[in-house]
C-alpha cells in the first residue's frame, strides 16, 4: 500500500459487531464513521506525522498581535504610574479586555482601583424631605 494513496487498515467496531477492513479510503471512513471528509484527512495526516500520541498534545498558541513587547512595557510603566485601565488603554491603542487578560496571566500589574468613600453624603434639608416623601 502506498503512502499516497489514501487507504488505511482500520477496525470498524459497532456493539458486538467488529469488521476489518483492508483498504478503507478516507471517503469510506467519513461515511461508515459520520463524519466532514477533511476531518478524516487531518487526523490521517496528524496521525501519519506525529503517531497516536499527536492527538493527544494540546495544539500550539500563537502569539497576540496587539501587545507586542513594546506596548506591554509602556503598559506596565503606565500601570505602575498608577494609571486605570481605560487611560492605559487609550494611551497605548491596545483595547481593555487585553490588558484585562494580560494582569489575569500575569504579563502586567494589576491596575490600581479608585477608593470608593464610605460614610454619609451632606444633603441639603430639602433633598432630605424630598427623599423621605416620594409618596406624598
Amino acid at each position: 500500500m502506498s503512502q499516497n494513496s489514501g487507504a488505511v487498515a482500520v477496525v470498524i467496531c459497532y456493539g458486538n459487531y467488529k469488521r476489518h477492513v483492508d483498504s478503507a479510503t478516507h471517503g469510506y471512513m467519513a461515511r461508515a464513521f459520520g463524519v466532514p471528509l477533511v476531518a478524516i484527512k487531518r487526523a490521517t495526516k496528524l496521525y501519519r506525522e506525529r503517531g497516536p500520541a499527536g492527538f493527544f498534545v494540546p495544539g500550539a498558541r500563537r502569539e497576540g498581535s496587539k501587545l507586542n513587547a513594546e506596548k506591554l512595557e509602556q503598559a506596565r510603566a503606565l500601570l505602575v504610574q498608577g494609571h486605570p485601565l481605560p487611560v492605559v488603554s487609550a494611551q497605548t491603542g491596545v483595547l481593555s479586555d487585553t490588558l484585562r487578560k494580560a494582569i489575569k496571566a500575569g504579563r502586567l500589574p494589576p491596575a490600581k482601583k479608585k477608593r470608593k468613600r464610605i460614610g454619609w453624603v451632606r444633603r441639603s434639608p430639602r433633598q432630605s424631605v424630598r427623599r423621605h416623601c416620594i409618596g406624598c
